[in-house]
């Protein structure tokens, strides 16, 4: 099975009436997923509103997204799925935590995974939000039965180097 994640900036569509002819996002990405052969992909800043799932027939693959409520859009995080590992039954409903957290299973003949998906906050935000952020990390975390596996995937907004305060 190959896994990857992404940063995509955004699955929200132009809302510009000039461009009514150009592609959706979704199935633009659909297709890099399909040229890469990839089964799961964990997709950052989304800027799609609630939770909800999104299919792209005619390329095969599902997103699974969870998004903040308000009108802003800000972050959001999806997972994008082969459409056949779902019709199968190998991967699981998700569970939609925040914007920035959401998870599901991969069941396997032999083997059990959770995928989670993150995109963590910046140095510029609220020591609150960052705590909250991780807090809610460490309880997916530790409700992950022991005999499973754990792909955590995503943007941890991570800085090297002496200057941690940008």
């Amino acid at each position: 099975m190959k896994i990857a994640t992404w940063k995509i900036k955004t699955l929200l569509d132009s809302t510009n009436k000039d461009t009514t002819t150009l592609p959706r996002r979704t199935a633009v990405l659909a297709k890099e997923f399909q040229k890469y052969n990839i089964d799961i992909i964990a997709l950052q800043e989304a800027h799609l509103q609630g939770f909800g799932k999104l299919e792209e027939r005619s390329c095969g693959y599902t997103y699974y997204y969870s998004g903040s409520n308000e009108i802003s859009n800000e972050h959001g995080v999806a997972i994008g799925v082969r459409t056949s590992l779902i019709k199968t039954g190998i991967i699981s409903e998700p569970t939609c935590i925040n914007e920035r957290l959401m998870s599901l299973e991969i069941i396997e003949k032999n083997c059990k995974t959770v995928f989670i998906c993150c995109y963590a906050p910046t140095n510029v935000h609220d020591e609150t939000v960052k705590t909250d952020f991780y807090e809610n990390l460490k309880k997916i975390i530790k409700n992950v039965p022991k005999n499973y596996g754990l792909i955590l995937a995503g943007d941890f907004n991570a800085i090297i180097g002496k200057d941690h305060e940008q």
